[in-house]
């Protein structure tokens, strides 16, 4: 699924309006962030199209050692053909493998996605500037789509004031919907929570609540 299907300009305007909801509950700046994958995963792809170029080959070698393929059976001829079937099913391997994302995901290991969702999660939390409000408040919501996997990163003051258990929890929740093909539910079901959960520690403050960080979903097509 690409990020900009997952969550087209209608979705983005409903999440974006639940962003500005949770945030009349609490000073926290609330980010969201949704992305195609987060790493390029090219071994898989190799490991794939290697594969593929094992059948291509063997299946060559089986067709040109049949007799009715004695017109070009010929040593060199042969050679030539295997070579060509290897290399043709090593590229549709490897470009099958670019576009069907369970294929992919059956020959990439959790931790590798992990580390990956972790590496692009810290990215954006730096392009979007969610370490840089005024009370250490911001929260990013990550949500990466190839690895169906969530991440929340919190700055020091929303961190302590939401807790491991609860960053946890949040996340917890997200992955359920996220899993379920739920995109839009999965950001303002989280926002929701979050929202209230933060408001206990860190409520919106009545005289001046500004908005530091822009309500927009970050949309990424590839990996941040």
């Amino acid at each position: 699924m690409h990020a900009a299907k997952a969550v087209d300009q209608r979705a983005r305007e409903e999440i974006e309006r639940a962003v500005a909801e949770a945030e009349t509950l609490t000073s926290a700046e609330l980010v969201c962030a949704i992305a195609t994958e987060s790493g390029r995963y090219d071994r898989a792809e190799s490991l794939i199209g290697f594969a593929l170029a094992l059948v291509a080959l063997s299946l060559a070698h089986v067709a040109l050692a049949e007799p009715a393929a004695d017109w070009m059976s010929g040593p060199s001829l042969a050679l030539g053909w295997e070579t060509a079937a290897a290399v043709l099913g090593f590229i549709a391997g490897s470009v099958l493998a670019s576009y069907v994302h369970p294929l992919r995901r059956m020959v990439v290991g959790a931790r590798e996605m992990e580390q990956e969702v972790q590496r692009a999660a810290r990215s954006v939390f730096a392009q979007a500037s969610v370490a840089l409000t005024r009370g250490g408040t911001g929260v990013l919501i990550y949500v990466s789509l190839f690895e169906r996997m969530v991440l929340i990163l919190a700055d020091s003051r929303a961190y302590q004031a939401l807790g491991a258990a609860s960053v946890e929890s949040l996340r917890d929740l997200a992955v359920q919907h996220l899993r379920r093909g739920e995109y839009v539910e999965t950001f303002i079901r989280t926002l929701r929570a979050a929202g209230e959960r933060l408001a206990a520690s860190l409520p919106a403050q009545r005289q001046s609540n500004p908005d530091e960080l822009s309500n927009k979903v970050l949309v990424f097509p590839v990996r941040p």
